[in-house]
């Protein structure tokens, strides 16, 4: 008897007191054939095996066909002063700011942003509230509990968007990043908005 479940192909056959199980998924080939003495106990080892093997086809499917990367695993939060720093990397500043110095690694990384939301103040500025996931808060919390005074300097795709001042330590998780104008508050939110 031949199945197709969604790509995977299981062919079982019985052949004189020999029971021989195959199952193909993608590029995997996994082949099971033994003597049985009777079809009962062929039934119970290719049940076995087919629940086995089923229960394990998430895994084997993100093995053969892994999912595309998070967009936003090129988006960091760093820590950036305005003065040189040994082994920090220089980036220019947006628009007239000056050059800020950005740590080697990211504190937060775009992965670890939980929501993103464009908002606006009642001056009529724009700004993006960000929420970060618990690992996220967890690792601002602690470093901006060291670096007040500091900037928080949003860099993606290596290149440094922006940077907000760290008055107070962040430690709810939950932070603005002002911009320019709507559709930048739009952009940016777009961007950081983990994908559904």
């Amino acid at each position: 008897m031949r199945r197709s479940f969604s790509g995977l192909r299981v062919l079982v056959a019985f052949l004189s007191k020999r029971v021989t199980a195959t199952l193909r998924f993608g590029q995997f080939l996994i082949t099971l054939d033994r003597p049985m003495d009777n079809k009962r106990m062929a039934l119970r080892v290719v049940t076995a095996l087919m629940t086995v093997l089923l229960s394990g086809c998430g895994a084997l499917w993100d093995l053969a066909y892994p999912p595309p990367p998070d967009p936003r695993a090129s988006i960091g939060f760093y820590l950036a002063k305005t003065e040189p720093r040994v082994d920090w990397v220089k980036r220019e500043g947006v628009g007239e700011q000056p050059p800020l110095y950005l740590a080697p690694k990211p504190v937060v990384l775009g992965t670890e942003v939980q929501a993103a939301t464009p908002m606006t103040d009642p001056s009529g500025l724009f700004f993006v509230a960000i929420r970060l996931n618990g690992i996220g808060t967890r690792k601002l919390a602690e470093d901006s509990a060291l670096a007040l005074g500091d900037q928080l300097a949003l860099v993606i795709e290596d290149r440094l968007l922006g940077a907000a001042l760290i008055d107070a330590p962040i430690e709810q998780g939950l932070f603005a990043m002002a911009v320019r104008d709507k559709n930048a508050a739009f952009v940016l939110s777009l961007a950081l908005h983990p994908p559904e």
